[in-house]
């Protein structure tokens, strides 16, 4: 029983390093379909590390939005010599 319990703790480790990123959803999909080939959860595993947190993806979110916001107020703005 315990050996059942270990390998389902490595076969779901690309999950549990995907929790929290943008990712997840994808990850957990692709751990549950095709991690039981090396392959997909290989795949599964990369695609975890390599993924954005949450936190990350608000703050460069707000970033763009704030970057938009000034060159839309700079375009709407009248000329200085005007």
């Amino acid at each position: 029983m315990l050996g059942i319990a270990i390998i389902l703790i490595v076969y779901m480790i690309p999950t549990f390093v995907a929790f929290g990123k943008t990712n997840f959803g994808a990850v957990l999909f692709l751990n549950l379909f095709l991690g039981w080939t090396v392959v997909g959860w290989l795949v599964a595993f990369v695609m975890a590390a390599s993924g954005k947190s949450v936190a990350d993806a608000d703050r460069q979110r707000k970033a763009e939005e704030a970057m938009i916001q000034l060159a839309e107020s700079k375009a709407s703005a009248p000329a200085a010599g005007a």
